[in-house]
């Protein structure tokens, strides 16, 4: 994650004294950010949060990153719609992080506030149980998706990118640790991820964020990298394992995204279709790969392009040629 969000990174990480007084600086403001939207309604809490994301916006490196993914995607768009939905973009990540503060608050209202939309193949699997692993992407409100464990009651555990700030990495902790009942750091490899699994548990895995190998497949007309993890953890199983063998539990994908209305108080939580060795998922969401390794899971491209302002564009997706 960023290590530093609001001060250029070029000019403080020549001076190592003013990189650690940033990252206090930050993580003191974003503390009380947080303190405040704990105290507002959820509605208020969107409204101030997005203005501030909106306006922290203009002074962050990150908008450069954005606006240069988006004259890649959008090349017959000009530099006042760049900047615009550049701007848009920031907005919704402040209502982003208000969706992590207040998620225990949107689930205690979740009749009024979340529609969950399952394939008839996911429900049948969300009700059968048994280990899973659940993709989505930094889509729209994507810190709601894990809900939908909730909703089945199933035991969910979250890969995380810790942040580069040690302070902010401390005070997003505490905020994801609603997101499953165990948090796992991305940087901790797959181990701990499989001892999930063998025990029966499942994973979550936001898949789209800075792939730095993997397949590359076109994306608004560009080549680039995918992420291939889902094919190491979620393997074609064998028709006839060797005999004596410890058959562990089947594992299967399900990508998932939710959608905010224009009310951005509420979500749509939809699910596609659980991916095993015979059926992978349907081609929704994300750029990634089904467990087979045979094609590419995306999530269409008129869909994103509808709602650009929600896709957080300020991360790497276009590998070659994009510093």
């Amino acid at each position: 994650m960023p290590e530093f969000y609001l001060a250029p990174k070029g000019l403080v990480r020549r001076l190592p004294w003013l990189a650690r007084l940033t990252h206090r600086i930050e993580a003191g403001i974003f503390q009380a950010v947080f303190w405040l939207i704990r105290r507002l309604s959820l509605e208020r809490a969107l409204g101030l949060s997005g203005a501030l994301f909106y306006l922290a916006g203009r002074l962050s490196d990150k908008r450069r990153k954005a606006d240069a993914n988006l004259a890649i995607a959008f090349p017959e768009k000009d530099t006042a719609w760049r900047r615009r939905t550049t701007r848009e973009i920031f907005r919704h990540l402040g209502y982003s992080v208000v969706e992590l503060i207040k998620l225990d608050q949107i689930w205690a209202a979740k009749d009024r506030r979340i529609e969950f939309v399952l394939e008839d193949s996911a429900r049948a699997h969300m009700e059968r149980g048994g280990p899973t692993l659940f993709i989505t992407a930094h889509v729209g409100p994507w810190q709601v998706t894990p809900l939908i464990t909730r909703e089945f009651n199933v035991a969910v555990s979250t890969v995380y990118a810790p942040e580069s700030n040690p302070a902010m990495n401390e005070l997003m902790r505490k905020l994801r640790k609603g997101l499953g009942d165990h948090l796992i750091s991305a940087e901790a490899g797959p181990r701990p991820i499989m001892r999930e699994f063998n025990a029966g548990r499942s994973i979550g895995v936001v898949m789209d964020t800075r792939p730095d190998t993997g397949k590359l497949v076109p994306f608004f007309g560009r080549d680039a990298l995918t992420n291939t993890s889902a094919v190491g953890l979620c393997p074609a199983r064998r028709r006839n394992p060797a005999a004596g063998a410890r058959r562990a539990p089947a594992r299967r994908s399900l990508p998932h995204h939710c959608l905010r209305p224009g009310n951005q108080s509420g979500t749509r939580c939809a699910p596609q279709g659980s991916g095993d060795a015979d059926h992978g998922p349907r081609p929704q969401l994300l750029r990634g790969l089904d467990p087979r390794g045979s094609r590419a899971v995306d999530m269409p491209e008129t869909a994103l392009a509808q709602s650009t302002q929600t896709v957080i564009w300020t991360h790497t997706l276009f590998t070659r040629g994009l510093r």
